[in-house]
């Protein structure tokens, strides 16, 4: 690593720092103690990035809209063109609907649906936001992370899965507290993130962390989406002003804010102003005010300049703020869209317009892209060990879950088996009704309980999922896998304790194979509730239709399982959903189990006719409810397993067509076009797809190396 670091903010950032409640220390005891606690408050030094690795980033003439059918398309962002170039903070401003956000993706690639026509440029190389994107880090504005991790564990994760596997695990371990130094984290690396049930580290902390994980890959560039959402004035500023010192060590930063503090203005490098999509000022952020001057929007003296763009320049409605809020009228709106219309062509015949055009026609190329640049995607050996230990930890940390599925095992068992007590000391009838119900309702409880727990928690980690599979982690198959390997031994536990409560309550045929068979039957039911219950939260994209769904699709399956109704007696038409059913399998199963070699007695309870008969065997009931035909314990264990199998099949396929579906739309450039106002022709698809292809060279030359 290049020893150069920026030991010292600049003018601006120390002049702020001063101003903060942190600094304003009144009641110090001593001038050294005051030293002694600035001293403390210095920020660590961030290793400037070699020359070689700094990115600079350049759009011409991009398009972006939303295909809405044959002949409608929805424009976007029109006829942009800037820089963001490295060592520079560039934020993107602009009123709701600006595009601010649509621009910061499709740079970045992260656009996932609509169409990109223009030209894009890495270092004066065309290229495409899927180059962009590999280069690049990408935070976006919620913060989706697996709460249950520590601090240290969250970045050490994004070293693991995102460095080459050729470094070792010291080296990455050394990267990891470098990010951490750098970024002020040490204090609470050992800090859970925190969960909706458990607090963790403050907002300010998790955005670094966000970041972290982005630059833990030696990213010479990273995208922002509003960073600073939902964090407090305080806050809001020391993350803008981390991303102020990243790009002054060479980093690219780009980020899209809603509506900077005056405080946040001044530590912006490169202005974006957006409105309805096009570029309406780009440059320096202390240039903007002199610019706009000229057009004839003067800043007040002590005003905050972004909230004067907003509400002066920006303003689509005509009017001013006022307590009334009353409908602007259409003369008010109109002059507001014609003010916005002249300052949009007032930029493009701008002499600062001028010098974007003439710096991306003419790039630097002396930097280059260097093969450093690039992320590293590692292999399945090295994500399948990582995912499983961090699934592992994450189903031991959430306490409160593990103590819910083990208080509704508990209850269930409990429940049943405190109301089906005793079942041998019943009467004839009700030995032979109760042991059908309570073996019934086993079938029900393992398959209803299992389902609806595992359709909540998988939810949930399900857009963590997508977030990292978008980031470049890690693969579908090591998350998948890693996830169904770790929930097992609950899977097995859980169904287990309920099974061991209620058998020896309730009185069922004693014996060791009774009771492990049993058990086993119950094991692979709750398997299988458990995969119905994946594959709902696979499926659906909102928790609220899956569990709407869970129970529909459960009561069939208990309606054909064959105690309600006699599988001889199922409609045709309705035959085929007997096949599918856990239930149906496992109530077989169950009920073969118990009443094979069973003796009912009558007791005294009963008419003496009935204790003149005797002892009756078990299997009557079996043929009474029609299930001799309904294969062997060992064929409905089988078809138990093939069923779990099944199920696990196609939720993972279901997750599959969630990845693929999400495919990122990249930019496209007919071959045709030239530039609307430089006279300078865009490069041919053929001259585009041939650098992009160098460039994926470069890429499988790092792969091959490592």
């Amino acid at each position: 690593m290049n020893v150069e670091t920026t030991t010292s903010a600049s003018p601006d950032i120390e002049a702020i720092d001063t101003a903060t409640p942190v600094a304003a220390n009144r009641n110090v005891a001593s001038a050294s103690t005051t030293s002694e606690a600035a001293a403390a408050r210095q920020p660590t030094p961030i290793p400037v990035l070699p020359d070689a690795q700094r990115l600079n980033i350049a759009a011409s003439h991009l398009d972006y809209a939303i295909v809405r059918g044959k002949d409608d398309e929805r424009a976007i962002i029109k006829d942009v063109s800037l820089l963001f170039p490295a060592g520079k903070l560039t934020v993107i401003l602009g009123a709701s609907g600006a595009g601010k956000t649509s621009l910061l993706n499709v740079v970045a690639g992260e656009t996932r649906v609509g169409k990109i026509t223009g030209a894009m440029y890495l270092n004066g190389q065309p290229t495409t936001g899927s180059n962009v994107k590999k280069v690049s880090g990408f935070v976006h504005q919620d913060d989706i992370v697996l709460g249950t991790m520590t601090v240290l564990e969250a970045i050490t994760m994004s070293a693991k899965l995102r460095l080459p596997h050729t470094l070792s695990d010291e080296d990455k371990g050394q990267k990891v507290q470098e990010i951490i130094h750098m970024l002020d984290l040490t204090a609470v690396q050992s800090t859970i993130i925190g969960t909706a049930t458990e607090k963790g580290i403050s907002g300010g902390e998790r955005k670094r962390v966000m970041i972290a994980m982005e630059l833990v890959t030696s990213g010479a560039c990273i995208f922002l989406d509003e960073p600073t959402s939902g964090l407090d004035s305080y806050t809001a500023f020391s993350v803008m002003q981390l991303l102020r010192r990243l790009a002054a060590s060479g980093r690219t930063v780009v980020a899209t804010l809603h509506q900077p503090s005056s405080e946040i203005f001044h530590l912006i490098d490169n202005l974006v102003l957006l409105a309805s999509g096009e570029v309406m000022f780009a440059g320096s952020a202390e240039h903007s005010i002199e610019y706009f001057a000229r057009q004839g929007f003067p800043c007040p003296q002590f005003s905050n300049p972004c909230d004067y763009y907003f509400m002066s320049i920006l303003n689509t409605t005509g009017t001013a703020v006022s307590a009334t809020r009353r409908k602007p009228s259409a003369e008010e709106t109109a002059a507001a869209e014609a003010r916005i219309a002249r300052l949009l062509q007032a930029w493009k015949d701008s002499p600062e317009h001028a010098a974007i055009m003439a710096e991306i026609a003419s790039p630097s190329r002396t930097d280059g892209i260097t093969t450093e640049s690039f992320k590293y995607m590692s292999r399945f050996t090295d994500q399948f060990p990582v995912l499983f230990s961090r699934a592992g930890r994450n189903a031991i940390r959430n306490k409160l879950i593990v103590t819910a599925k083990i208080g509704q095992m508990t209850f269930l068992g409990l429940l049943l088996g405190l109301t089906y007590l005793n079942i041998p000391d019943r009467s004839f009838a009700a030995q032979i009704q109760d042991r059908t119900g309570v073996l019934f309702f086993i079938a029900i409880g393992m398959l209803m309980a299992s389902a609806m727990g595992v359709l909540t928690v998988f939810s949930s980690e399900k857009q963590v999922f997508q977030r990292e599979f978008g980031g470049g982690f890690y693969g579908l198959p090591a998350f998948f896998f890693s996830k169904v390997a770790v929930e097992l031994p609950f899977q097995i536990i859980m169904p287990w304790l309920m099974v061991s409560i209620l058998y020896f309550l309730t009185g069922l045929q004693k014996g060791a194979d009774k009771y492990f068979i049993a058990s086993g039957l119950c094991i692979l039911m709750y398997n299988s509730g458990a995969a119905i219950g994946m594959l709902a939260a696979c499926a659906f994209d909102d928790i609220t239709v899956a569990l709407a769904i869970v129970p529909l699709v459960m009561i069939p399956l208990m309606l054909f399982s064959g105690l309600f109704l006699n599988s001889a007696n199922i409609p045709v038409f309705l035959d085929w959903i007997k096949y599918i059913s856990p239930i149906k399998y496992g109530f077989v199963g169950m009920t073969k189990n118990e009443f094979t070699g069973l003796k009912v007695c009558p007791n005294e309870s009963d008419s003496p006719i009935l204790r003149r008969v005797g002892c009756q065997p078990g299997e009557a009931t079996i043929t009474n409810l029609g299930f001799d035909d309904q294969g062997s314990i060992v064929f409905n264990v089988l078809i138990l397993v093939a069923l779990w199998v099944g199920l696990v099949f196609l939720s993972y396929l279901a997750l599959w067509r969630i990845v693929r579906t999400a495919k990122r739309v990249d930019l496209v450039v007919p071959s045709t076009k030239a530039d609307k106002k430089g006279g300078k022709a865009a490069p041919t698809a053929a001259a585009r797809a041939a650098a992009a292809a160098g460039q994926e060279e470069e890429l499988a030359e790092v792969a091959a190396k490592s």
